[in-house]
């Protein structure tokens, strides 16, 4: 299943390399070297309960969508290679 509002993807270097997809009320992040966490924003603002296990699909959706943003944008995994 594809996204069907816009997506809003991001990389960014704060202690580590850490990512986020933002696809509506959703947000999916991943902290460097952690796995995925996904969490319902208009529910849970404070980002403490993961919903990672409980939608799968939509996580993999999200990170399908993280990962066709990267390889587009360039973005490579920490550390950079030089």
């Amino acid at each position: 299943a594809a996204l069907g509002r816009r997506v809003t993807s991001v990389a960014y270097p704060m202690g580590g390399w850490n990512r986020a997809v933002r696809e509506g009320d959703w947000k999916l992040v991943a902290l460097h070297g952690q796995s995925w966490h996904l969490f319902n924003m208009a529910e849970d603002r404070t980002e403490q309960h993961d919903l990672s296990a409980e939608q799968p699909e939509r996580v993999k959706v999200m990170v399908t969508a993280y990962k066709q943003w990267a390889n587009r944008c360039g973005v490579e995994p920490w550390p950079v290679r030089k």
